[in-house]
């Protein structure tokens, strides 16, 4: 999110981040000298309808699990936002950390996915499916700004280690991660059934 901020933000321009929200991400973009403007999640996540008659300049959402309410965003809202980025320029910051650990169904599409007009930055990490202290994660952005994100990992820290980044390249290409993640999701979702509480009325269920 600091790479991207760095690219496309100049101070003083506004981004739109959901409501709640994960606070480093405001802090990180406040820091970078951005105006925060918070716009309400329903069930169907980010009220597209509430997005400013102004439009900001970068738009933050987690769309395949909203933080920290657990929401997914529907596909109707999906294509709202896109069309109104679409329509006033904006760039959406897709943050999809834990897209990979969906429990029933088919996962709607990633917001990039669906994205004709080539205004999604969609971030991705390794740090919930293998774990934190490897550090790495991943961009997939319009070809228009790949060479200056490049340019701002470069300048940022000179890039990750080739070490972790051959491992972990191994590791996908011989489809370990694949039966890895097939794994990991079938012990998640019996620890996410052991803890469901049954009141009588429905169950609660921690997200």
């Amino acid at each position: 999110m600091t790479l991207t901020a760095r690219v496309v933000l100049d101070e003083g321009q506004s981004v739109v981040i959901e409501d709640p929200h994960y606070q480093y991400a405001h802090h990180a973009l406040e820091a970078h000298g951005a105006r925060v403007v918070a716009v309400p999640v329903d069930a169907d996540g980010l009220l597209t309808s509430r997005l400013p008659r102004r439009p900001p300049r970068l738009i933050v959402v987690t769309p395949a699990h909203q933080f920290p309410s657990g929401v997914v965003m529907s596909l109707d809202r999906r294509i709202e936002l896109l069309n109104y980025a679409a329509k006033h320029g904006c760039w959406i910051f897709e943050d999809d950390y834990d897209g990979e650990l969906h429990y029933h169904g088919r996962p709607p599409p990633a917001l990039r996915s669906l994205d004709m007009g080539g205004r999604v930055i969609y971030a991705g990490t390794f740090s919930k499916t293998l774990f934190p202290g490897l550090r790495l994660g991943y961009i997939v952005c319009p070809s228009a700004l790949r060479g200056d994100i490049r340019a701002a990992k470069i300048y940022d820290d000179f890039g990750c280690s080739s070490i972790e980044q051959t491992a972990l390249a191994t590791f996908l290409e011989s489809r370990q991660y694949e039966k890895h993640l097939r794994k990991s999701l079938a012990e998640l979702r019996n620890r996410r059934q052991a803890l469901r509480i049954d009141h009588g009325y429905g169950a609660v269920v921690l997200v």
